[in-house]
């Protein structure tokens, strides 16, 4: 009997923390005007499953319209599965949804113009994919902060604000575009985001700001915009597998453990002339293997800079500056591509290594031209010939960041590591280069940071392209020559065992059968 009384008592206690003027299948509503009411509250002992929340619904004689949820509506309710709003709503309170922890899916009406603070943090299972809504502008503090499962977010043109933490600890995302309309992000808003591989962020953001990826640990690039003047404490804190960062030329402050236990981080690449301040700790937390890299003409200014306090300063770190960046490959063939800045290879050509573009294609082969001054601009894809294969070379951030290339390229760019798929929605079949020749492949293709692939009409009909490069003499670029004099290879680059009529290569020369 005391257990009954007590049940009783506690659910009486649960209805009347709610602050409503009427119920109606379970859900408590506020009346906001003569037409309209808003959800203020949930019968926490019904059933688990879905709820629906209706259009419109009548108290009496009176049919309102639903035109919201109010604050803490469904706050701490596990036995929601699923929340279904109707299109009449146009705001969503502060911890609406708070810790609905069984809740999987909801849907976001195109009519919702606000999101309060908290509105869905501490949904742990929550796994459909969100859509921001077109109208709202800001998403608040912690929207979702807490939300393992949600698979991908998409925010549209037009939001201005993301706030604290609003995708802390959204663990299984792993793209983020941010639009060029966010002109603020607050603190640590992408925090702990483990699956996180890629992130767009706005050409107008002043300032990366404090634990912005800090804990993404699949991070392992991010193009800065040019906007940016601030890179903010603890930014890329303990993003294990970040192996490089470019900082843009208006960077002038770095802020306290910037790039703490990066385990991976080797190159810190500045493009400005002038060493930006450092805030202690700065440069405190960086990793043993991590190198500054800068222009030859500005490596002395930075080695004798002392715009810091204590330790922290470029002068105290000058054995971790240099000019000149490793590249990290010493195969024969390579693909190479940069969005960031201009790239200076010439002292590479020096010993014959050579950056390729395509500037044309037969049925079998690409026709490579040399950039013979050794500058890639940027956005330019190239393949990278070594002279001396099996040796490494480096290259550094060119002088002159003006140079851009306009001729015809089919070797197209990938700035970050990922997925290529094999055809695009032209038609266009892309190829990735593979033991010296250009390959299709039939799933999924995976790319490096910074690699280039080759982009060729369907016409092209090959499902491997060989490479023909015009500074040599037979245009053929994996021809080498062999101690076996009787050795033949086609026009295309390909072996022939008994060669019939025709022009074939041997040794490098070409050999004309009648």
């Amino acid at each position: 009997m005391r257990r009954i009384f007590a049940l009783m008592i506690a659910l009486t206690m649960s209805v009347l923390s709610y602050s409503y003027d009427f119920s109606d299948n379970n859900i408590f509503y506020t009346i906001t005007s003569e037409t309209t009411v808003e959800v203020s509250g949930y019968y926490s002992t019904a059933s688990y499953g879905p709820i629906t929340i209706p259009a419109t619904v009548a108290n009496g004689d009176v049919e309102y319209t639903v035109i919201g949820i109010g604050d803490n509506a469904f706050a701490d309710r596990t036995n929601i599965s699923d929340a279904i709003l109707p299109e009449t709503i146009t705001y969503i309170g502060e911890k609406a949804f708070y810790r609905c922890n069984s809740m999987h899916t909801v849907n976001l009406p195109n009519s919702i113009e606000r999101i309060g603070g908290h509105a869905f943090g501490g949904c742990t299972n929550l796994y459909s994919p969100i859509v921001i809504p077109p109208l709202v502008t800001r998403i608040e503090d912690e929207t979702f902060l807490l939300c393992y499962k949600i698979p991908s977010i998409e925010i549209h043109d037009g939001v201005t604000y993301i706030g604290v933490q609003a995708f802390g600890d959204c663990k299984a995302i792993k793209e983020v575009y941010i639009p060029n309309s966010v002109t603020e992000i607050d603190r640590l808003v992408f925090f702990g985001c483990e699956a996180l591989t890629y992130i767009h962020l706005p050409e107008s953001l002043r300032e990366i700001p404090y634990g912005f990826v800090q804990s993404c640990d699949m991070l392992a690039h991010i193009i800065l915009p040019k906007s940016i003047e601030t890179i903010g404490e603890n930014a890329f804190r303990g993003c294990k597998k970040l192996e490089e960062i470019v900082l843009p030329e208006n960077v002038s402050l770095i802020k306290p453990y910037a790039f703490a236990y990066s385990d991976k981080l080797e190159r810190i690449i500045l493009l400005s002339s002038n060493p930006p301040a450092l805030e202690h700790p700065a440069l405190s937390g960086i990793g043993v293997k991590t190198k500054f890299y800068v222009k030859e003409s500005v490596v002395e200014i930075y080695k004798n800079a002392n715009n810091g306090v204590y330790t922290t300063s470029w002068k105290n770190i000058k054995n971790k500056i240099d000019y000149k960046i490793p590249y990290p490959s010493s195969l024969k063939y390579s693909t190479y591509y940069r969005e960031e800045f201009v790239s200076d290879f010439h002292m590479a050509v020096e010993d014959n290594t050579k950056p390729f573009v395509a500037t044309s294609f037969t049925e079998s082969s690409a026709i490579l031209n040399s950039l013979d001054d050794g500058i890639v601009p940027i956005g330019t894809g190239v393949v990278l010939r070594n002279g001396k294969p099996g040796e490494e070379f480096w290259y550094q951030v060119a002088e002159d960041q003006t140079p851009t290339y306009t001729g015809i390229n089919y070797l197209k760019g990938f700035c970050g590591e990922g997925e290529l798929e094999p055809i695009t929605e032209d038609g266009s079949v892309n190829f990735v280069l593979y033991d010296g020749k250009f390959c299709t492949f039939d799933n999924t293709g995976m790319l490096g940071i910074h690699k280039a692939y080759l982009q060729l009409p369907a016409s092209a009909g090959s499902k491997q392209i060989t490479m023909s490069f015009a500074d040599e003499p037979s245009g053929i670029g994996e021809v080498e020559a062999e101690e076996e004099q009787k050795v033949y290879y086609n026009l295309s680059g390909m072996r022939v065992e008994k060669p019939k009529k025709g022009v074939y290569v041997q040794n490098g020369k070409k050999i004309i059968f009648k």
